[in-house]
């Protein structure tokens, strides 16, 4: 019983170890590549005379507004996310002007470009954030032998591991026979 206990513990430092740090890399990332994306859609707006438009100000509101969720985002972000989505799926789909300017016909290129890359990086850092990952990412790295071991044993590399076995066996046999 102490022998799980130590391992637990063992586990449970590990974990807290790593945790945190990656979890700060993961933010400043995000946030740098959200910054990138901000700056190059304010210098397209400004080649092409586009800043004082609704959509580079709206653009805008939603890059900033992702740059604060993923600094404020917490280990429940990915439940709260899908709880908001699924609460408030009408509001998503009408009414929102962020999406109305992504449809329209004369939306530069540059915005929607913007839009898209901040709505993926939004997405990973969301996920990279929850602990479900970390859960998920622990459940592989656990289950990753018994996987190896199945796939050798039934598998197509497995009967050529299984050809090459016979051979060697074979070549013994032989050696011993001859001796």
């Amino acid at each position: 019983m102490t022998d799980n206990l130590a391992i637990a513990l063992g586990w449970a430092a590990v974990v807290l170890f790593f945790y945190g740090p990656i979890q700060w890399l993961i933010i400043d990332t995000v946030r740098q590549e959200m910054f990138a994306i901000r700056d190059k859609a304010f210098d397209d707006a400004r080649a092409n005379g586009l800043l004082d438009t609704p959509e580079h100000r709206v653009l805008r509101e939603f890059i900033n507004s992702s740059i604060r969720w993923i600094e404020g985002a917490n280990g429940l972000v990915v439940p709260k996310a899908m709880l908001a989505a699924w609460l408030c799926r009408d509001t998503f789909r009408r009414n929102n002007p962020l999406h109305e300017m992504l449809l329209r016909e004369g939306t530069p290129k540059a915005f929607r470009s913007a839009y898209q890359d901040t709505m993926r990086f939004t997405i990973a850092a969301s996920v990279l954030r929850s602990p479900v990952l970390l859960v998920v990412l622990a459940a592989t790295v656990l289950l990753l032998p018994v996987i190896a071991v199945v796939t050798l044993l039934f598998g197509r590399s497995g009967k050529r591991i299984r050809a090459l076995g016979e051979r060697f066996e074979r070549v013994i046999e032989s050696g011993v026979a001859a001796a």
